[in-house]
């Protein structure tokens, strides 16, 4: 591997000098992680979280509203929108 390609990439101006420090370093990293591949995890279980994670929810309540309920809670919503025409909402044109 060519450490100048991978410093071009990173966009990382160094010194010859640094260059080999970098260069020692970057190499001593990939020996470390073929170390890793040596590893038996045939019996650990994949996660996609180190905690487990749970979403709480509300039950949903199917319920049942009389027409008068109905125009009542319209009217209390347009009521706070600042634009309505005709009983309906008024917004900006999209296209």
């Amino acid at each position: 591997m060519d450490i100048d390609h991978i410093l071009k990439l990173a966009r990382i101006s160094v010194s010859d000098e640094e260059k080999g420090e970098i260069e020692k370093d970057f190499f001593s990293i990939l020996k470390f992680t073929e170390k890793l591949s040596e590893v038996d995890i045939s019996k650990v279980l994949p996660i996609n979280y180190p905690t487990e994670i749970k979403n709480v929810f509300r039950e949903d309540i199917n319920k049942k509203f009389s027409l008068k309920e109905k125009e009542e809670a319209s009217k209390k919503i347009l009521q706070k929108i600042p634009n309505v025409k005709d009983e309906y909402a008024k917004v900006k044109k999209i296209f």
